[in-house]
């Protein structure tokens, strides 16, 4: 059955939604690679860049790093976007290729062009440590919220830690809580630890002052500001229930 859907959105080159199959799928008893590459006729970039994940994790296939940088390759040169991004990352890492930063960040440029969001994180990620390209905190954060308007969770983690030290953007306690609970409400685990472990009480503390100075930061304005669209889940829920408690 996975064999099938997957083939179906080879054909078609819909590289969200083969993504959401072999993320999930059991590569060895699930997806039949040989019917697969009997059925496609047009082995396209979303194909070559699913074969890449599948020699770098080893998922139906005897792991091989380097065989995964050629498929990641291939995928990218053809236009597939999250191909350019995983080449940048070999390059960056040093992960079937020889490490070279700055061809790392190069392609984590190219990727950014075909509106890749991982790309802008870790074009983000470049400035903002110096890895390939001179170190910009500045440039680092518009890139994370490139990343995080788009919906990327580390986007939305890397924006948040920005505002919480005052890295590249000025400090502003009240931005980086949003921004933590949005990244948590997407899945970011970092984010969630963070709100957990201790240092939401501060955040609570000042979003609780900024409430009293601004009157018009009504309850419902505040609800609104920190739920992201058409979002929600168990974290925003609990965050909100401390909040209100206060």
């Amino acid at each position: 059955m996975l064999t099938n859907q997957l083939l179906s959105c080879l054909h078609n080159n819909n590289e969200l939604d083969c993504y959401n199959i072999y993320k999930i799928a059991d590569w060895e008893t699930q997806i039949d690679w040989v019917i697969i590459l009997n059925e496609l006729n047009d082995i396209n970039g979303c194909f070559m860049h699913i074969f890449g994940y599948a020699y770098k994790h080893g998922k139906g296939v005897k792991k091989d790093l380097h065989k995964g940088f050629e498929w990641y390759l291939k995928s990218a040169i053809v236009g597939n976007g999250s191909g350019m991004n995983n080449v940048g990352y070999a390059y960056n890492h040093g992960k079937g290729v020889k490490k070279d930063l700055h061809k790392g960040f190069e392609w984590y440029l190219k990727s950014v062009i075909v509106g890749n969001a991982t790309g802008m994180n870790n074009v983000g990620y470049a400035y903002y440590y110096g890895k390939g390209v001179k170190k910009d905190l500045h440039k680092g954060f518009e890139w994370f919220l490139k990343s995080a308007i788009v919906g990327n969770a580390t986007g939305m983690y890397n924006v948040a830690y920005a505002y919480q030290y005052g890295n590249g953007v000025e400090k502003d306690q009240h931005k980086a809580f949003e921004w933590f609970l949005k990244s948590a409400i997407v899945g970011n685990g970092n984010a969630t630890a963070t709100l957990m472990n201790g240092f939401s009480d501060k955040l609570f503390n000042e979003i609780r002052n900024l409430k009293k100075k601004n009157k018009i930061l009504k309850k419902e304005n505040l609800e609104l500001s920190l739920r992201p669209p058409n979002l929600g889940g168990p974290e925003y829920e609990n965050a909100k229930t401390r909040y209100y408690k206060k």
